[in-house]
């Protein structure tokens, strides 16, 4: 009973860690009419946020390690409560400025150290159940988050939507605060090093694990050059509309959500290279076969559909082996992997905004 609930509440952290990343993107009309600012300046309020939890990242994994990783995930959630509420309290760009910055801390912790706790804690099959549940928390923040927020906002303001959110953070915290009682979870690894950033040393000596986590950058460009840009694909390619957009990005959440479900329990055995190595190449595939082959929009979507059904091995096979041979910490080896794939979507972001600009969709897709 007490597995079950450690696995909700860092569930549930994930779950607010990826939606507060995401929480200003469908009220950013609404904003910048209440705000008088425009949206593309509103939108660069989460990119600010998006890259400075990229940099929190490099010091929140040593933290978590020397001073326990249930002290940085209930920080992680206090920031999602403070994010919250200064966002519904913004009367400027600046103080809207600040209140996403607050959710950076969010964004830089959760995920990270929710799969840092799951590795520690658990082994074996427990680890991989475990990892795929926090992983598939981040699709269901778009899938089910992202329209709840939306509809409250709708009928009672993008105010109420962010103080919504800031409640749901201090929930965490609670939930957080039971489930994983003080000495359930490491507080210190053994004697402290001389600085946080020494951390890592281990780790810039292990070869084999060092290439896994520069690996995630390279899949996150591929996955964020795609991701982004879907919307203009089918818009520009295959004449959809809004709703209809709005029904390809619901398409992929909802098999990126059944691959995480089946990732725990279909991987057996212990994680491997060749598991991660297949699902990257083919995910990397479908997508490029979406964007690069003059199909028909029904093809286009199975292919982006069951190229998100096929990223959650990919990436519960690279956490699990990151947390079973780091030879550092494994929240400062997990929130590393994290940060260094955020800065790879950074990259794919800005690279499937020029590539089309050069060869269109097709080279977007090579």
């Amino acid at each position: 009973r007490s597995d079950v609930g450690a696995v909700f509440a860092l569930v549930g952290a994930s779950f607010l860690g990826a939606l507060t990343s995401v929480a200003l993107g469908p009220f950013l009309p609404m904003i910048a009419r209440n705000l008088r600012t425009s949206v593309p300046l509103l939108g660069q309020t989460a990119t600010a946020a998006l890259l400075s939890a990229a940099v929190l990242g490099l010091v929140v994994g040593p933290l978590a390690d020397r001073y326990g990783h249930r002290r940085l995930l209930l920080a992680g959630l206090w920031a999602v409560a403070l994010c919250g509420s200064a966002t519904a309290a913004a009367r400027g760009y600046l103080a809207l400025l600040g209140g996403q910055l607050l959710g950076s801390v969010s964004i830089a912790t959760l995920e990270g150290v929710a799969l840092a706790v799951a590795g520690a804690r658990f082994v074996g099959a427990a680890r991989r159940r475990a990892m795929s549940a926090i992983t598939g928390a981040i699709a269901a923040s778009s899938v089910v988050g992202i329209p709840l927020l939306a509809a409250l906002g709708e009928r009672f303001g993008w105010r109420a939507a962010f103080l919504a959110l800031g409640a749901a953070g201090l929930s965490g915290t609670w939930l957080v605060a039971v489930a994983l009682p003080r000495e359930d979870v490491p507080q210190r690894r053994g004697p402290a090093r001389r600085t946080l950033l020494s951390e890592y040393a281990p780790l810039l000596r292990h070869r084999q694990l060092l290439a896994l986590v520069l690996s995630s950058a390279l899949r996150s460009v591929f996955w964020m050059g795609a991701v982004l840009y879907l919307g203009a694909l089918f818009s520009e390619r295959h004449g959809f509309g809004t709703g209809e957009v709005g029904l390809v990005y619901l398409a992929s959440g909802i098999g990126y959500l059944a691959g995480s479900a089946a990732a725990g329990s279909w991987l057996g055995g212990s994680a491997s290279r060749p598991t991660y190595a297949a699902t990257s190449i083919d995910s990397g595939v479908l997508f490029g076969l979406a964007f690069a082959a003059p199909f028909g929009a029904g093809v286009a979507v199975a292919c982006i559909t069951l190229a998100s059904l096929l990223a959650p091995f990919g990436w519960v096979s690279l956490a699990a082996m990151l947390s079973a041979e780091t030879p550092a910490g494994q929240a400062t080896t997990i929130v590393l992997a994290i940060s260094i794939y955020s800065l790879g979507a950074a990259a794919g972001g800005a690279a499937g905004g020029a590539v089309p600009a050069l060869g269109g969709y097709p080279a977007l897709g090579f």
